[in-house]
């Protein structure tokens, strides 16, 4: 039986007004994902399950969660659901990122209060256009 062992978040290195969360338990994507972000001056924290995803979106605020559906401990749709749950996190916008793409799937996720539904595989510059879709709703309200 594999073990996995939960990374605590590191400090984020804070380089512009944008944080972005990344959960994913592949390390690949949570690297490429980080890259690209980071590339448009964004910072990142990146962990690689729910339970710390959890922690580091009440922990650092951020201002767009991405989150991966199967991660280990706690699954994407649980992690989007406690943080509409929670009063300090409830209006984060959360990204799905997943290869479950079934129209039940695509149904649960929105259900489970995220606000884009991405399928894997994916181009990095999908996930940075529906960044910055969220950030110009965020400024035109």
């Amino acid at each position: 039986m594999p073990r996995f062992r939960r990374e605590r978040a590191a400090e984020p290195a804070l380089t512009g007004p944008v944080l972005v969360l990344v959960a994913d338990d592949d390390p690949v994507v949570r690297e490429v994902l980080q890259l690209a972000l980071e590339s448009r001056g964004w910072s990142v924290v990146a962990v690689a399950d729910g339970t710390s995803a959890l922690e580091a979106a009440r922990r650092f605020t951020p201002t767009v969660a991405l989150l991966d559906w199967l991660m280990p401990g706690t699954y994407g749709p649980d992690v989007a659901a406690a943080l509409r749950a929670d009063p300090t996190t409830a209006g984060l916008p959360i990204v799905l990122l997943t290869t479950m793409g079934e129209q039940r799937d695509v149904a649960h996720g929105f259900r489970s209060g995220v606000d884009e539904y991405l399928t894997k595989p994916f181009h990095p510059r999908e996930v940075i256009a529906v960044v910055e879709r969220i950030l110009a709703r965020r400024t035109d309200q």
